[in-house]
């Protein structure tokens, strides 16, 4: 009887370890993706010829080597967390004067949408959400299947934990500390100088984005109290956003300065 209660035992420790999760904790959270290895081992045939922060993520402009004509566009932003990713993903679709359409077949991400061209009505541009990233691929030039094939093939490379995608146990993004502006209120034509205090846990580069689309790799800008530069109404107070992103595609969570114009 000892021996079968051994055995029972053993038998038991077999069965728990058999249906213990297989995907370690770290799998939680997508802290890199290296896109010049995804070029090498994806995009082999494409020449990376501009690339650029927004609020979203990074944005790469790539040229077929051959076919010149033949472009892409991709938008990769490591978000810190699946809420975030998601509220700003629904505020870019409202932002389009044609609304993407949400599709659930395809089996791509956690949610995928697609966008047509306004006058071929071709789909041209499919992005998703995958874990804590967002993907936007994109092109007027690859037909339908191409697009998404290459829209399947970076859902994979998360899914699958490709070379070039790095995962971890908790979410790690960029931080902007604080901003300053060297004046709080102007008058038309006055100008104030906008800091931006930000760091990098993983002491990466940062590249800082104003507004969700403007960007440089200086944390100053300039703010001109013009009505050429600035939204109406022109006089009260103007709220300015900003996000950091580092080599990883890893964006900051936003942080927010207001300037009021005075008479």
């Amino acid at each position: 009887m000892k021996g079968f209660k051994y055995i029972n035992k053993l038998f038991l420790v077999f069965l728990i370890s058999c249906s213990s999760p297989t995907e370690p904790e770290f799998y939680n959270y997508v802290s890199k993706i290296d896109m010049e290895q995804f070029q090498k081992e994806i995009l082999s045939e494409y020449e990376l010829v501009r690339k650029s922060g927004r609020r979203e993520g990074r944005e790469y402009v790539f040229v077929n080597k051959i076919v010149q004509t033949k472009n892409l566009f991709l938008r990769v932003g490591i978000h810190p967390s699946v809420e975030e990713v998601k509220e700003l993903v629904y505020e870019l679709n409202s932002w389009t004067w044609i609304v993407p359409q949400e599709d659930t077949t395809l089996g791509i991400g956690d949610q995928l949408w697609w966008m047509p061209d306004p006058f071929s009505l071709d789909t041209v541009e499919f992005h998703f959400i995958r874990k804590n990233v967002f993907i936007l691929v994109n092109s007027h030039t690859l037909g339908y299947n191409e697009l998404l094939n290459l829209t399947q093939l970076f859902d994979d490379a998360v899914l699958n934990k490709r070379s070039f995608v790095s995962f971890s146990n908790k979410s790690d993004p960029p931080i902007i500390k604080s901003i300053s502006a060297s004046k709080l209120k102007l008058k038309e034509g006055e100008q104030a100088t906008i800091t931006v205090n930000a760091y990098d846990p993983k002491n990466e580069q940062l590249e800082y984005i104003y507004q969700g689309v403007f960007h440089d790799s200086s944390n100053k800008f300039t703010f001109i109290a013009s009505k050429d530069y600035v939204s109406e109404p022109f006089l009260g107070t103007h709220t300015i956003e900003f996000y950091v992103i580092n080599e990883s595609n890893f964006v900051s969570r936003k942080k927010e300065i207001e300037l009021e114009i005075i008479n």
